[in-house]
């Protein structure tokens, strides 16, 4: 796909996204933090892509690629990414369908299950924000953190800025677009 046809489809280009052109260029412990109106501004360019890979990575990170994907290393990364650390969940409509602490080989398979499913919302929720991603068919990918210290999960957009949580608030920085697993 194009990349003017993928702006079009998705409305992810840097303009749309605006991110702010002194935020990219910060170093990276330079941040803006993020109220709720920016963050839905700011992750409205992955709503429609489709969930194209799901990976494991160590421990029991997980890792969303959405969007055209390309050939990076060991995994294909897509034009916006996921990463959920520690505690998550898949949650159904009524239940949970798999999470961090189900076993191996659901894991895997489960996350599969996924692929080809398009983000229908991004949102946060709670006091300490954790991240939901709300999926075609009724699914919501959700972090949920249960040890000390912050939530931990990152949005890494396609303008090379990402999303995290931090002492209770969401926040903006430019960052590595290569997470690794």
């Amino acid at each position: 796909m194009l990349r003017s046809e993928r702006q079009r489809r998705w409305g992810c280009s840097h303009a749309m996204i605006d991110v702010p052109q002194d935020v990219i260029s910060k170093p990276k412990d330079v941040t803006e933090v993020v109220s709720p109106e920016r963050f839905n501004d700011v992750t409205r360019c992955v709503v429609g892509m489709p969930l194209s890979y799901a990976w494991r990575g160590y421990g029991s990170a997980v890792f969303f690629e959405f969007g055209e994907l390309k050939p990076d290393g060991k995994h294909l990364k897509g034009e916006a990414t996921a990463m959920l650390e520690w505690s998550w969940r898949v949650e159904k409509r009524k239940s949970v369908f798999f999470g961090s602490f189900s076993g191996d080989r659901r894991i895997t398979n489960q996350l599969q299950s996924l692929v080809g499913r398009e983000v229908v919302d991004i949102t946060v929720d709670g006091r300490l924000p954790e991240l939901v991603i709300t999926l075609s068919s009724g699914v919501w990918i959700h972090s949920f953190t249960t040890v000390e210290g912050h939530p931990e999960w990152t949005l890494f957009l396609p303008d090379g800025s990402c999303l995290s949580s931090r002492l209770g608030r969401v926040e903006l920085e430019a960052c590595n677009k290569n997470p690794k697993g």
